[in-house]
């Protein structure tokens, strides 16, 4: 059983290492740590197991368990940074000086460009202002 536990904390760690989406993971998740999952079975069997024996399998599925569950949310919260990185990048606004070629205005979206082309728009305060008398 221990070699059982072994194996598939190694299969665990290969398969989250090769996981590059939020979903992949859930599933790994899933399929090793859920009610039908495979270290949730291999736990069901410690009853046939002698008193010695199963504290030795014991400890060392609770060390596997505690690994995985470890390692997926050190490559989720890796998997969420790249997300958040190219996003950012991708909505990126490049800020030259006024005037040149390139200018903020130049590439922001069109959206952004109306709100800053509208009359009532504050910047400072991120909101429209109250038209009233001039």
């Amino acid at each position: 059983m221990k070699e059982e536990l072994e194996k598939l904390r190694d299969e665990v760690i290969t398969s989250i290492s090769r996981a590059s989406t939020e979903k992949e993971l859930s599933e790994i998740r899933v399929g090793v740590l859920g009610r039908k999952g495979s270290l949730t079975q291999l736990l069901k069997q410690l009853g046939t197991l002698s008193e010695a024996e199963r504290r030795e399998v014991g400890k060392l599925a609770n060390l596997v368990k505690e690994s995985t569950e470890a390692k997926i949310e050190e490559a989720l919260s890796g998997i969420q940074e790249r997300e958040r990185s190219a996003a950012l990048e991708k909505e990126k606004i490049r800020c030259d000086p006024p005037g040149q070629a390139g200018s903020c205005r130049e590439e922001a979206s069109s959206h952004f460009r109306s709100l800053m082309k509208s009359s009532t728009f504050s910047p400072a305060l991120g909101s429209r202002l109250p038209k009233g008398p001039k």
